[in-house]
């Protein structure tokens, strides 16, 4: 599901380019913000079936939210 929810997050980014006029941007900016949210809703998950040893699952978070940079537009937003 993340891997669909990444191509359709891209192919949508892509298809921004042949906008025309105001309904299409409310088409695409709907679907963009449900396939983000779900791979924004399935990446803790997705770390944490992946870490062999959950004493180091806060790490592995931490690092990925790091290089991935979701958080860093709330963190600039509540500022």
């Amino acid at each position: 599901m993340t891997i669909i929810s990444t191509v359709a997050c891209s192919a949508l980014l892509i298809s921004m380019i042949a906008l025309h006029d105001i309904a299409s941007v409310i088409v695409i900016a709907v679907m963009y913000g449900y396939f983000s949210g779900v791979y924004i809703a399935l990446v803790v998950p997705l770390i944490a079936v992946m870490t062999p040893d959950l004493s180091e699952l806060g790490a592995r978070m931490g690092i990925c939210f790091t290089f991935t940079g979701e958080y860093l537009a709330a963190l600039f937003q509540n500022s």
